[in-house]
């Protein structure tokens, strides 16, 4: 199994090779693109799609080789789950551009939250 970092490089070589790229004079771009995600997510719920389901966008395509046709085989997937790891997966190239570690940085704060009080003092 790869480790969260291991994903991330992955995420940055990817993004890269597609002519995305993060720094310092665009993170907050980069961070409402988060935020957009998570918007996207409460759409598909919003639109009666289920938590766990995946449906596929199939666009009509106006090649003629359906077969051999890159995006005629593999159509966009779409939901709930989907915008979630559309979310994270943002988030891994942001933490991977700018050089941070994220399974020390994780581990720091899941170790600090379970020593935090329930609700952290709060009713909700």
């Amino acid at each position: 199994m790869r480790t969260i970092n291991e994903i991330a490089a992955d995420v940055a070589f990817t993004s890269k090779s597609k002519s995305f790229g993060v720094d310092a004079t665009n993170i907050d771009q980069k961070l409402l693109l988060v935020v957009s995600e998570v918007c996207e997510a409460q759409e598909e719920l919003r639109d009666g799609r289920g938590l766990a389901e995946i449906y596929y966008n199939q666009q009509p395509c106006d090649c003629e080789v359906y077969q051999s046709c890159e995006k005629c085989r593999n159509p966009k997937p779409e939901g709930f789950p989907i915008e979630i790891a559309d979310a994270i997966i943002r988030l891994l190239h942001i933490g991977h551009a700018l050089g941070i570690d994220l399974e020390h940085v994780i581990e720091l704060k899941l170790a600090y939250n379970k020593t935090r009080p329930d609700k952290h003092g709060r009713k909700f």
